[in-house]
């Protein structure tokens, strides 16, 4: 999914279920189990804030469960393993968050699941309301970070990781 269509789609998501004011159906292991047993390559971009500009890195992802509502995911960076690093994701609160994230929308369609969270905290040395779009199909993940500084309302991106089902492991 291109960066544009997607952007609108979660803008259009977002809007649809904060306009209904419900709470979104909780998030469960169902909706990562896509992510496991998967060889995932892609990359990440994200905004140097020094120049501005977009740089893209090359990544994989690795998602193991550790348990019920715990997972690991392993994000490997060829060209710069020193950067390689592991982040566990709990779902939390009955699935109404994601470690502190607090889960604003959920939706799923027959081949996708689309998550959105949000959470209070620090972009480019100054306080931020920090959102995450996680969209999940069989063939391919997306994570997306966008920034709104405190006392904005213009939210801005930060970085995505986009990948592809490589292989699937055992």
């Amino acid at each position: 999914m291109n960066t544009s269509k997607f952007a609108t789609a979660a803008l259009l998501l977002t809007l649809a279920l904060t306009a209904n004011a419900a709470d979104p159906e909780p998030v469960t292991d169902a909706d990562f189990a896509p992510l496991l047993g998967v060889n995932w390559t892609g990359h990440l971009m994200y905004i140097d804030y020094s120049s501005g500009k977009a740089t893209k890195i090359p990544a994989t992802l690795n998602v193991k469960k550790l348990r019920e509502n715990r997972f690991e995911f392993a994000y490997g960076y060829p060209d710069e393993p020193h950067a390689n690093a592991k982040e566990r994701i709990a779902i939390r609160d009955d699935g109404k968050r994601l470690n502190s994230q607090n889960v604003i929308a959920r939706s799923t369609a027959p081949d996708s699941t689309t998550i959105i969270t949000t959470q209070s905290g620090i972009d480019n040395n100054k306080p931020a309301t920090l959102r995450y779009t996680y969209t999940i199909t069989k063939d391919s993940f997306e994570l997306r970070k966008d920034v709104q500084p405190e006392g904005q309302t213009d939210w801005s991106l930060r970085n995505t990781f986009q990948f592809k089902a490589a292989a699937k492991t055992q």
